[in-house]
């Protein structure tokens, strides 16, 4: 018993001294690991600090840090993919103010130009073969368009950020695509999935450290402007995040027109007002010097008095920041900022919304989306 009793201990203590000795060594590799990332994080921020350049100066007020670090030159062998030659018709849907229906109105418009043909009002119309491209991570109009259509993604490469991919070709990026058969025969989708914020975060960084090889700001300018895009689309829509990002920058180099929704609210029409400024200086950088502005829609409006008195004093106010501020003068002339169909606060459409899409499921909520489809096609055009 009594040797028993002393190998015993002797066991325990060897096992205390060996599992002390192991949890040692790991926790010193660890802590090696962890030196190396260290060593690897700051030898990119002195990258950064590099090879980003000093903002130029600006008026007051112009523009952010947010802006100013997309403002590093294109590279002269890249300069001539800015132009209008070659492009599909696109229309970017921004704010950096949330709240304010962009979703709404990006996935119903997407409805409108690629099903109009089906009714009766609109029948005179042709469909168009229209691409929608979420951009915000949180896959608002991705889930929209999906509930209202059944569709599933087919793999797991159908998904937005196979669009950011330099590693895919374009065939097979455009065969990545969501198609979505049944309602929306002539509608294709690249959806959104929580992790692009990720992405994003990351080239944008390896960008501005150089380690990209490319310029992320073009990607999807040269997704779009590719013989297998041109080829099967004939207008391409895109929802962004309320942010400044990889994916919104992206978005606006590739477009050719922009639309900006905003609430008539004071707090949101400065919203609108300020993202409209950091959009100009993006354009004067030569970043987008083609991008028109197609005007901004006032949502969510009211039918009260107030209502009304609301919306013409925010169209007002839009009207004379344009007017009085020759930056924002090279997106539109101030008397056309504003479009003259607006999309009004319905509890119907916000109800349609929550099994699909409005555009879909009433001939009143098509009306209301068949006025503004009509007006930005025809400023479009």
């Amino acid at each position: 018993m009594g040797l028993t009793a002393a190998g015993l201990a002797t066991a325990f203590v060897v096992g205390r001294w060996w599992g002390s000795q192991t949890l040692k060594k790991l926790v010193s590799e660890k802590n090696q690991a962890l030196a190396e990332k260290d060593r690897e994080i700051a030898e990119l921020n002195r990258r950064v600090r590099e090879r980003v350049p000093d903002p130029p100066a600006s008026p007051d007020g112009l523009p952010p840090e947010s802006v100013q670090v997309w403002l590093k030159p294109i590279a002269p062998a890249d300069s001539e993919l800015t132009g209008l030659q070659g492009r599909v018709p696109t229309l970017v849907i921004a704010n950096l103010k949330g709240g304010v229906a962009k979703t709404m109105v990006a996935a119903n418009l997407s409805a409108y130009f690629s099903k109009r043909a089906n009714y009766r009002r609109t029948a005179h119309l042709l469909n168009k073969r229209v691409l929608l491209i979420d951009l915000d991570y949180q896959g608002s109009v991705s889930g929209m368009i999906m509930t209202a259509t059944g569709a599933v993604p087919e793999h797991p490469n159908c998904q937005v950020k196979t669009l950011f991919d330099p590693a895919f070709s374009d065939d097979d990026v455009l065969n990545y695509r969501v198609r979505l058969a049944g309602a929306l025969p002539a509608l294709s989708l690249y959806p959104a999935t929580y992790g692009f914020d990720d992405l994003e975060t990351r080239e944008q960084f390896r960008w501005l450290a150089g380690q990209t090889g490319d310029d992320v700001r073009l990607r999807l300018l040269k997704r779009l402007r590719s013989p297998a895009f041109r080829s099967q689309f004939d207008l391409v829509i895109i929802d962004t995040g309320p942010r400044l990002t990889t994916g919104s920058v992206a978005a606006l180099t590739a477009a050719t027109h922009l639309l900006i929704p905003t609430s008539a609210s004071r707090r949101d029409t400065e919203a609108a007002e300020r993202f409209m400024r950091r959009v100009s200086v993006l354009k004067r950088s030569g970043l987008c010097p083609n991008l028109k502005l197609v005007g901004v829609l006032t949502t969510l409006t009211k039918g009260s008095a107030s209502g009304v008195a609301l919306a013409e004093s925010a169209r007002g106010s839009i009207q004379a920041a344009v007017a009085n501020d020759p930056d924002l003068g090279v997106l539109i002339e101030a008397p056309a900022v504003v479009l003259h169909a607006e999309l009004p606060q319905s509890l119907p459409i916000v109800n349609e919304a929550e099994q699909g899409l409005p555009y879909l499921a009433s001939t009143s909520s098509r009306t209301i989306f068949n006025k503004i489809g009509a007006e930005i096609e025809q400023r479009m055009s």
